[in-house]
């Protein structure tokens, strides 16, 4: 705060800074809650995502860039399993990512050298680095799950190839287990359907063979 005065010693000016403004009423506010007994309102810790009103325009004509990037990066992070991941990701999709441990703040930017921080893109609490390294947590894990799956398919489609007897054998294998209700689980009456008629489609073939005489 400063006050300029002139030769006669009067006040003539009153500069203030806007912050020191808004700290100065929010002083009196406060005191005044606690003199009538009222809460004390708390300065939210999550930064706010402000938008200038072109931004708004422009992303609804489809020809915001900040929105451009924030595509690209809900697009990486849908598949991602590690940062290294994630950011060749977002390189493919034209953006440039800068994650760097004793930064506060990962920087994205496009070709054209736009750039913006992760807490003013939304959802927030997904581009934050705790909400991606989180992200990519899942994402590993469905990716673990998805090849249980495909193996186990796999192992399926195996028994079947080698005829019923095979998934005979593998039925009594997974009775033998530990596991509760391993035929239905594992759909091993499915299996022994499919073999039943991948069999008949090779007897099929086999008497339309002798009956050709080949």
């Amino acid at each position: 705060m400063e006050i300029v005065r002139d030769d006669m010693n009067k006040a003539q000016m009153w500069h203030i800074s806007k912050d020191d403004l808004e700290k100065k009423i929010k002083d009196v506010s406060d005191k005044l809650c606690e003199k009538y007994g009222l809460s004390v309102c708390q300065k939210s810790e999550k930064p706010k995502v402000w938008k200038h009103q072109g931004e708004d325009k422009a992303a609804g004509k489809g020809e915001s860039w900040k929105e451009e990037i924030r595509i690209a990066a809900l697009l990486a992070a849908e598949t991602a399993t590690s940062r290294r991941d994630f950011y060749w990701k977002l390189k493919e999709l034209g953006v440039h990512m800068d994650w760097q441990d004793n930064h506060k703040y990962i920087t994205f930017s496009d070709t054209a050298g736009h750039r913006i921080r992760h807490h003013r893109l939304e959802p927030q609490e997904l581009f934050s680095k705790e909400g991606l390294e989180e992200r990519f947590r899942l994402n590993r894990q469905m990716e673990d799950m998805e090849r249980a799956r495909q193996k186990e398919a796999r192992a399926t489609e195996a028994a079947i190839g080698n005829g019923i007897h095979t998934v005979l054998y593998a039925a009594k294998t997974l009775v033998q287990s530990a596991e509760q209700y391993p035929l239905q689980r594992h759909g091993m009456l499915s299996a022994l359907g499919k073999a039943k008629t991948e069999a008949a489609r090779k007897d099929y073939i086999a008497e339309q063979r002798k009956g050709r005489g080949l």
